[in-house]
């Protein structure tokens, strides 16, 4: 169902009472110490998101590097550890042929630019994502849910 169609004149009113009002100076943002770690990583939980990728991403990438980001995304969003570090696997051997295929090639400006976007966002991803599941580990173990406990969280668990 589309949204309310505001006449021209309503839509003047509405504009002037909001900058008059500001209601973006009434803001909060995060208090606590967890939102604003939560809001801080918000634009770049994946790497995704980040200006130098974004810029990179607009231009043309190979079939191999769009695949490669294609598991890394998978990677990101996956909470089983097992399939995790499946993934993890399939990103370093298609990572291994991809790096083997450019350097039979010859290395151009593109491709060295290519292989840097792909190694930092692999980076990132892996960071986030364990990162991630260390703090969830701890939060679980500071609530007293001693299962699943990695020995990052607590070597005597």
């Amino acid at each position: 169902m589309p949204g309310r169609t505001y006449t021209q004149n309503q839509k003047k009113e509405r504009s002037e009472f909001i900058q008059e009002y500001q209601p973006w100076q009434s803001s909060s943002g995060a208090k606590s110490f967890e939102g604003k770690r939560v809001v801080r990583t918000n634009a770049i939980k994946s790497g995704y998101f980040k200006e130098s990728y974004r810029e990179f991403r607009q231009n043309k990438r190979s079939h191999e590097a769009r695949n490669i980001e294609k598991l890394i995304r998978e990677a990101g969003k996956t909470k089983e550890d097992a399939q995790f570090f499946v993934l993890i696997e399939q990103i370093k051997s298609e990572l291994d042929d991809y790096y083997d295929r450019i350097n039979q090639g010859g290395l151009s400006p593109h491709g060295v630019m290519e292989a840097t976007y792909l190694i930092c966002l692999v980076r990132t991803t892996i960071n986030h994502c364990v990162t991630a599941r260390v703090i969830e580990d701890l939060h679980l173990h500071k609530e007293g849910n001693h299962d699943g406990c990695s020995p990052v969280a607590d070597p005597t668990c």
